[in-house]
């Protein structure tokens, strides 16, 4: 089997060896939160409320469900 390799060489490389494409904008240019930004000003978890925790754990659920399709997919290619 061919060993796959990526460089890391730029935040676009980091994303994609670590298979993190589900949090960055399809054109690397901004990242996606699970909870709105404000410039590191605020609490980074859900403490405001109930729907506000809601949100956070849908996001981040819908990203694990979607990192998880694409290890498998990476790692059943070309086997």
């Amino acid at each position: 089997m061919q060993e796959r390799r990526r460089e890391i060489e730029d935040f676009r490389g980091y994303v994609e060896h670590f298979l993190l494409n589900d949090l960055v904008t399809y054109d690397f240019a901004s990242v996606r939160f699970f909870k709105a930004f404000d410039g590191f000003e605020t609490d980074p978890l859900p403490a405001g409320s109930l729907a506000e925790y809601r949100e956070y754990m849908r996001r981040s659920m819908a990203f694990i469900r979607a990192r998880n399709k694409r290890i498998a997919d990476y790692a059943s290619a070309d086997l």
